[in-house]
């Protein structure tokens, strides 16, 4: 049973299966940062500019896909 006390505004407690969903968005995240670092590296001649793009896209497609798991009812 969960104390109520602990739920956050907006969000809504989640089932086995969605938390489980909720890990494999996190682990991709955890790879794509690890890419990111890679291709950050000085090495290596890649245009930072789109490097930064890449970034900024996958944030945003990782946190689309948090939101769609979790279905906050918040705007």
């Amino acid at each position: 049973m969960q104390n109520d006390e602990s739920l956050i505004t907006g969000h809504k407690p989640l089932n086995a299966a969605q938390i489980g969903d909720m890990n494999m968005v996190k682990h991709l995240g955890k790879q794509c940062r690890d890419l990111i670092a890679y291709l950050e590296q000085e090495n290596l001649d890649y245009d930072r500019r789109w490097v930064e793009v890449a970034r900024t896209q996958m944030q945003l497609g990782l946190m689309a896909l948090t939101r769609a798991v979790a279905k906050n009812d918040f705007f």
